[in-house]
């Protein structure tokens, strides 16, 4: 039994992580992320979070996307269905809590950096993940607060038009 929680906690992390990449929005400026308003009461609608004025963001070149994994379980790690939250009283109002709970760890994340960090998309269903952009220096401290379980760097794929080489694995060289 334990085996399958760890297994269904990592394909919960992977599908956290690989999600913007899937969509085909992750790392691109200008795209606005995949999911709505998280203030919606539909909670069959996806959502994102509430966003800080970006004057007060740190620019996105200097940063890197973390996905930030949290304690606090999940809708379905508290053994709700997935698609209970649209039907379900209960799965609802713990769906409300995961996210009261996120507006929490963000408040504490930027209280320890002493800036605000670029919270990109917030995930509560299948794992309780916030996604952002910040500066690399920050992640080590990110990791050691209270609540926080990892901190993961977020691949960002590109899509080309095929008249670029795309790079080279490591030991190998580029052909054109």
């Amino acid at each position: 039994m334990r085996g399958r929680r760890g297994i269904g906690f990592l394909l919960a992390a992977l599908l956290a992580v690989s999600l913007p990449v899937l969509i085909g929005c992750a790392g691109k400026p200008g795209h606005r992320p995949a999911e709505k308003p998280e203030d919606s009461p539909d909670a069959t609608k996806p959502q994102i979070p509430d966003t800080v004025p970006e004057e007060n963001l740190p620019p996105e070149e200097e940063t890197v996307r973390v996905a930030i994994q949290l304690a606090f379980p999940s809708v379905t790690q508290a053994g709700y269905r997935l698609g209970s939250v649209a039907t379900d009283e209960a799965a609802k109002a713990y769906q409300k809590q995961v996210r009261e709970e996120q507006e929490k760890m963000i408040r504490m994340i930027e209280e320890t950096l002493g800036h605000p960090i670029a919270v990109k998309q917030r995930l509560t269903l299948t794992t309780n993940v916030i996604s952002a952009n910040v500066f690399p220096a920050d992640i080590d401290a990110i990791r050691l607060v209270e609540g926080v379980v990892s901190v993961t760097e977020e691949i960002r794929h590109e899509i080309t038009d095929g008249s670029t080489p795309l790079p080279a694995p490591p030991g190998q060289t580029a052909t054109g």
